[in-house]
């Protein structure tokens, strides 16, 4: 009775598109879903291998000194590895 989810990350998914997400109001979920998509990958994987990309993806969107900026920079630590 655990639950369980299901997680890919292809060539074609929308998290590799130009724009990962579809509305410029939504960055602080967008970053909030990834952070904890992240923390619960790297309970169970290595790498986390599509971070970089997103990370580049999103950044142009992200104003500095914000609370996305301090999000994307936890984000960024999942980078390095």
């Amino acid at each position: 009775p655990q639950p369980m989810a299901i997680w890919t990350n292809t060539a074609t998914s929308a998290m590799r598109k130009r724009d990962p997400f579809r509305d410029r109001e939504k960055v602080k979920d967008f970053l909030t879903a990834m952070l904890l998509s992240c923390e619960f990958v790297s309970k169970h994987k290595e790498r986390i291998e599509h971070v970089p990309v997103t990370v580049n993806n999103i950044s142009p969107y992200v104003m500095p000194d914000t609370e996305e900026a301090k999000m994307l920079n936890q984000l960024r630590q999942y980078m390095i590895w």
